[in-house]
């Protein structure tokens, strides 16, 4: 606990991404079941620009599954913090300068559909009646990324991509161990129209 303490003074407080780095790359050494020191990092990484970094750090923390509860892997870090920066790292994926506009879903990125079912936990997760709190973001970087994904979705399938009920798209045929991942942040396979569109199957 004490190196993800340490972690979050360097990169909030005193603005050091080196020691930051250093201490969050420790946390993860000493307990990487920890959720949150992969959080803190792969954001760091992210806003410094190091998008492939930041996917690597937070991948293996998608894919984990709850060991136990405690204060390193509470409900909140799990179904929030956690899918949040999955989808805004993934997000900044989808819109660097160098990718190219898709024009179908077949040209969708690939983790596409999990970045828009990670941001869709997050959003839902994150608050509540009492709060509208993304502690680590902004409700208007949130809303930047929601809105990211609706336009590479339009742009792909003229607007009519099934964003509210996710699913695998199709052409897709993910590994048995992306299937696991996309699993269980909610996205099962779909059926494919004519129309190159994704149709959800029912139960």
């Amino acid at each position: 606990a004490s190196a993800r303490f340490l972690g979050y003074a360097y990169q909030f407080f005193r603005f050091n991404v080196d020691e930051a780095t250093w201490w969050y790359t420790k946390c993860i050494e000493v307990d990487p079941a920890r959720a949150d020191c992969p959080v803190y990092l792969a954001k760091l990484q992210r806003e410094q620009g190091d998008i492939a970094g930041a996917w690597a750090t937070i991948l293996p923390a998608l894919k984990r599954t709850l060991p136990e509860r405690s204060f390193a892997n509470n409900f909140y870090i799990q179904e929030c913090s956690l899918p949040l920066e999955g989808a805004l790292t993934l997000v900044s994926q989808f819109t660097q300068a160098e990718q190219p506009t898709p024009s179908s879903t077949a040209e969708l990125p690939p983790n596409f559909m999990l970045g828009w079912s990670l941001l869709r936990t997050a959003q839902r997760s994150c608050t509540s009646e009492k709060f509208d709190l993304f502690v680590i973001e902004t409700s208007e970087t949130v809303e930047a990324a929601e809105a990211a994904f609706r336009r590479i979705a339009k742009n792909a399938a003229g607007g009519i991509l099934q964003l509210e009920t996710p699913c695998f798209i199709h052409g897709i045929r993910p590994e048995e161990e992306d299937r696991d991942l996309l699993q269980k942040w909610g996205l099962g396979p779909c059926l494919s129209s004519d129309d190159d569109t994704a149709v959800p199957l029912v139960g």
